[in-house]
């Protein structure tokens, strides 16, 4: 029965992607409310996770032009200013230290979706 259990189990994840979509989901919503407890705001949009589109934002309502629909406090951004103030665990050293290359190449981040911030 185990094997039996366990063949039906993979194949349903394979079918999804390889993802467990609810817990992906779930994941989605501690994001967003630890997003929103450090100040972030999301505004007009839902985010969403489903295994044939990935992650994304849904609106939750109709959207115009110029109509901001995320704010992202200065703590939130990845730059080498929030950077020099977090201490890596383990290693006594800044965050900013070990990404100096990194904000020497190209200090400006950009913000690429909801959670992504790429240098």
């Amino acid at each position: 029965m185990w094997e039996l259990g366990s063949e039906v189990t993979e194949g349903l994840y394979a079918e999804r992607g390889g993802l467990n979509a609810t817990l992906e989901q779930d994941l989605m919503i501690d994001l967003s409310s630890w997003f929103e407890r450090k100040g972030g705001r999301l505004l007009f949009a839902d985010p969403l996770f489903s295994a044939s589109e990935g992650y994304r934002l849904t609106a939750a309502e109709d959207i115009v032009k110029d109509d901001a629909i995320l704010t992202l406090p200065v703590a939130l951004c990845m730059c080498r200013i929030s950077a020099r103030n977090v201490v890596i665990r383990g290693k006594s050293r800044y965050l900013g230290e070990e990404l100096k290359k990194t904000f020497e190449r190209n200090e400006v981040c950009k913000l690429l979706g909801v959670g992504h911030c790429i240098v």
